[in-house]
């Protein structure tokens, strides 16, 4: 695992060394084991490097023996061996027994096609010098972040937007549209767009080539869409032995180190269902971790303690306290680039650093909710969609039963259409917070916040051959995991740690794709969907139904029962406790200074005012993150920069 940065100058002339060195070093809690520059008269490559694979002979930015193609190149390819075999046939010669060196000859042979072969988690850069062509690729579920942009004729890329920052020339201006939909969604990452105007983020499944007269985004590979109708049922056991045999054979490609191995343990279904396959692959006791709050109600050690006897590890608990969560909140900020997206980072982090001290390789259970349908409320919602329809089947008798229900989630028994039903259940921040605590002119900038509808109808408009459940599902998939991506690589690299993350292997995404819904969220009885007119989705899900249940057949012998078939809970975090003095004043008091131009105080005063629910203490918590973000960024930034010109003028 590294840090990548590039400066390709589109129209030739010499490479800034001064910046490409500070964008570089920048990147050094990524790779902290060794440090790389490459330049010509076209490109600068720079690259900090964590070694796990062939520590001595991996070193980049690589080339090959003719001097003409250069590579640097952050992840890992697990099918790098399968790889060079083919290669070597096709007469290919390797110096080194690295994934990179792999990597590199891929490049050479298949060109843009190179990423269609890979089994990894990668963001690279390939140049070749000869044709002043420049390649950048991005892993299928975006695991490893890449971002770019354009300053005049000089195309910059980088693992993490700091980089990009300390680039002359990159003038820092709020990007408003992704303010909002932070806030609602809680990922400052919305498509291509960053919450910097023009910083961009190469999605995944992309390549992108650069020359000096085009640029050219192109999806090398998209999550399958398959229309339910089309998916064979092969039956129960087929596809239990199926998640089964894929799910082992991934764990076990992502054991493939020079460096040691553990994983995180949070008592939940998928982190324990990785360390049930990693113990049974290895000879020695898996080091596992896991962190909580000594507050009751807000750990998970007793569970996570009962997969840890059951399978023999090296188990470390850790216990974090209240002043070392709000200690390390702004030095996470830094790392991020961005504000956090979810109150449980900062646990991740601190658990890195804690685990950095045994191991350099973590593995997580990142995907599997996604895949498999893990969120409860969310993946069983549709229903409350198509009994509000008009045309439904529920009959008269029970329809006051069910529009009782609906209103007593939603406040409303109808919608407007399905996205305003997946904006409603997916939106943390409704419009309406969005239009008391943000100003008038963020409003008029993002058309009262239709944005955030344009955005999802333009991807939910791909869908059409799904049905509404599936739908749901791939949004999940294939944008709300990005965001949990991009967490675990922010909190891993920040301690200079590899997050490894075994339900995104793509063999395992294409096979649970063609699995029929049925076995992903799965009524526990039938007669139960005819009996729950008077429940919205929230008081059916894992109570008349099972989430990710083909998961759960598959590894009923592998997980205690207590943990295998208990509810899913977020990582607890106590904020309602700690914001218990009053949500206002602890806000008001954190800030300290002025608020950024796009919000609004006194609208904050006054819908903080109105309750103090637990809802509204992780909302708090997420204007609290957007404020010491700007401060941090554009606020101290500038004040900085003024210092640097009254310098040079004295």
């Amino acid at each position: 695992m590294c840090g990548i940065a590039g400066i390709y100058k589109i129209r030739g002339g010499n490479v800034p060394l001064n910046a490409l060195e500070e964008m570089t070093n920048l990147l050094a809690h990524r790779g902290p084991d060794g440090r790389g520059i490459y330049f010509d008269d076209f490109i600068g490559l720079g690259h900090q490097r964590l070694a796990i694979i062939d520590i001595e002979g991996g070193a980049q930015p690589m080339s090959d023996m003719t001097g003409r193609f250069h590579l640097i190149f952050n992840g890992e390819i697990y099918n790098y061996r399968e790889l060079r075999k083919g290669l070597e046939a096709k007469g290919h010669t390797f110096r080194t027994n690295s994934d990179t060196e792999v990597l590199l000859h891929c490049c050479m042979e298949y060109g843009e096609r190179c990423p269609e072969k890979l089994n990894g988690m990668f963001a690279f850069a390939f140049w070749d010098k000869e044709t002043h062509h420049l390649m950048l690729a991005r892993d299928r579920s975006g695991i490893k972040p890449l971002f770019y942009a354009q300053v005049g004729d000089d195309f910059i890329f980088a693992s993490e937007i700091k980089s990009l920052l300390a680039f002359p020339g990159y003038h820092r201006e709020v990007n408003i549209d992704v303010i909002s939909f932070y806030l609602a969604h809680y990922q400052s990452v919305m498509g291509e767009d960053t919450l910097f105007k023009g910083i961009k983020c190469l999605e995944p499944g992309c390549t992108m080539t650069v020359n000096s007269e085009k640029m050219r985004r192109k999806r090398y590979w998209i999550l399958p869409i398959v229309p339910e109708g089309e998916k064979e049922d092969k039956g129960e056991d087929y596809y239990i032995q199926g998640v089964r045999d894929i799910l082992r054979r991934s764990v076990e490609r992502r054991m493939i180190s020079d460096v040691p191995i553990g994983a995180y343990l949070s008592g939940g279904i998928d982190s324990s269902i990785v360390v049930a396959l990693m113990a049974e692959s290895s000879d020695a006791p898996v080091k596992t971790y896991a962190i909580g709050f000594p507050e009751d109600g807000f750990n998970e050690f007793y569970f996570s303690n009962q997969v840890a006897s059951a399978w023999g590890t090296d188990h470390t608990q850790i216990t974090i306290e209240e002043e070392d969560y709000f200690k390390t909140l702004i030095e996470l900020i830094r790392f991020k680039d961005g504000p956090l997206s979810v109150p449980n980072e900062v646990p991740l982090y601190l658990m890195s650093k804690v685990l950095k001290e045994s191991i350099t390789v973590v593995l997580s259970g990142e995907g599997s909710d996604e895949l498999f349908g893990g969120y409860g409320g969310i993946m069983r919602s549709p229903i409350d969609y198509l009994r509000s329809l008009p045309d439904s089947n529920v009959p008269k008798e029970h329809r006051r039963l069910l529009n009782k229900a609906l209103v007593r989630m939603y406040g409303k028994n109808e919608f407007d259409s399905e996205i305003d039903h997946f904006l409603w259940v997916y939106s943390w921040m409704k419009p309406d917070d969005l239009r008391a605590v943000l100003n008038d002119e963020v409003a008029k900038q993002t058309r009262d916040f239709s944005n955030l509808r344009i955005f999802w109808q333009h991807r939910y408009n791909r869908l059409k051959g799904l049905d509404m459940y599936n739908k749901y599902l791939y949004l999940m998939e294939s944008i709300h995991l990005q965001g949990l991506l991009g967490r675990l690589d922010a909190t891993t690299m920040a301690a200079s740690v590899e997050g490894r993350v075994p339900f995104t292997d793509v063999e395992l995404l294409e096979f649970v794709s063609r699995i029929p819904w049925r076995y992903k969220l799965h009524w526990n009885s039938p007669m139960y969907e005819n009996m729950c007119a008077r429940l919205h989705a929230w008081e059916i899900a894992e109570t008349l139904d099972t989430t990710k249940y083909i998961l759960k057949r598959s590894f009923v012998d592998k997980v205690p029962p207590d943990v295998l078939f208990r509810k899913k809970y977020s990582f607890p975090v106590p904020l309602n406790k700690w914001f218990g003095k009053g949500l206002l004043s602890e806000f008001l008091a954190a800030t300290r200074s002025e608020l950024p131009d796009f919000l609004d105080r006194d609208g904050i005063i006054n819908w903080v005012s109105r309750d103090a629910s637990a809802d509204k203490a992780l909302k708090v918590w997420m204007l609290l993150n957007l404020v010491l973000w700007y401060n941090e960024y554009f606020v101290e930034a500038a004040d900085m920069e003024k210092g640097l010109e009254l310098a040079a003028v004295m």
